[in-house]
C-alpha cells in the first residue's frame, strides 16, 4: 500500500509539472503573439498617410468624375496643383508629381512641390487640334501616392444656319458667335449665283470671296441673293472657326 501511494504521489507531482510547463509555454505563445500584433499595429500606423495633402483648383479624385466644358477655340488653359488643403493642412514633405494628358500636352509634365510651407504649381496644357476631349491626369509619386483627375470637352462653339427654299430668291445666313477672334473678320465662300445683299455694309468683296465684319459675341444674320430661284441652299446647324464656306453640300 506504501509503495503505490508513493507512486501515486510521484504520477500526480508529475501531473503538476507538466501542467506548470504548459501553462508557462501557453503565456509565451500568447505574450510573443500580442508583441507580434502591437508591432504590426505600429507598422501600420507608421504607414498611413501623416498631413499628406494633394489638391488641386480643377482636376479631383477619380470618383467625384470632374468634367469641364472650354470654348473649341482655346489654345491652351491651366490647372494649378497644391500641396496644401488651406492654410493649416500642408504637406509636411517634399511633394513629387507628374502629370499626363490624353489628347493634348502639358507643361510642366513633372516637379516637386516644397515641403512645411504652401506651394503651388501651374500646369498649362496644350489640347491637340479637332480634340473631342481632354483628358488630365496628375500623380503624386513621393511621399504618397494620389491620382486626381478630370476631363475637359469642347463646348458648342461658334455655328451657323441658311434657311432657304426651292423658289425662294433669297437666302437668310444666321450666324451664333460665342468666342471667336473676329478682329479680321470672317471668310464667306458662296457658290456662283449667290451674293450677299449689296445694301449690308458689314460685308466686303475680297477677291471671289467676301469678309462678313462682325463685332463680338452675339447672333447675327445675313441676306443672299441668289439668281437661280431653284436652288436650295439650306445648311443645318453647323460648327465653324473663322470661314463660312457654303459652295459645298451638307454632309
Amino acid at each position: 500500500m506504501n509503495q503505490r501511494h508513493l507512486e501515486n504521489d510521484r504520477k500526480k507531482r508529475r501531473f503538476t509539472a507538466l501542467a506548470a510547463l504548459a501553462a508557462v509555454l501557453l503565456l509565451t505563445l500568447v505574450g510573443a503573439t500580442v508583441a507580434r500584433y502591437i508591432r504590426r499595429q505600429e507598422q501600420s500606423a507608421v504607414a498611413e498617410p501623416q498631413n499628406f495633402y494633394f489638391t488641386s483648383d480643377l482636376i479631383k479624385e477619380k470618383e467625384q468624375n470632374a468634367v469641364y466644358e472650354i470654348d473649341p477655340q482655346t489654345e491652351t488653359f491651366t490647372v494649378i496643383l497644391y500641396n496644401h488643403a488651406d492654410a493649416r493642412r500642408i504637406t509636411a514633405e517634399p511633394l513629387s508629381y507628374t502629370v499626363s494628358v490624353t489628347g493634348g500636352t502639358a507643361s510642366p509634365v513633372s516637379g516637386t512641390l516644397t515641403g512645411g510651407v504652401k506651394d503651388s504649381v501651374q500646369v498649362t496644357v496644350t489640347p491637340d487640334t479637332n480634340a473631342e476631349r481632354v483628358t488630365v491626369t496628375a500623380a503624386t509619386t513621393k511621399p504618397y501616392e494620389k491620382t486626381l483627375t478630370a476631363t475637359f470637352t469642347p463646348a458648342p462653339g461658334d455655328r451657323y444656319t441658311v434657311t432657304d427654299s426651292g423658289g425662294n430668291t433669297a437666302a437668310v445666313l444666321t450666324v451664333t458667335l460665342t468666342g471667336t477672334d473676329t478682329s479680321k473678320g470672317i471668310k464667306l465662300s458662296l457658290p456662283g449665283g449667290v451674293i450677299p445683299d449689296a445694301t449690308d455694309d458689314r460685308v466686303t468683296a475680297n477677291g471671289s470671296d467676301y469678309t462678313f465684319e462682325l463685332q463680338g459675341k452675339g447672333v447675327y444674320s445675313l441676306v443672299l441673293l441668289k439668281s437661280d430661284p431653284g436652288k436650295d441652299m439650306t445648311r443645318g446647324d453647323t460648327a465653324f472657326s473663322d470661314t463660312i464656306d457654303l459652295t459645298e453640300r451638307n454632309k
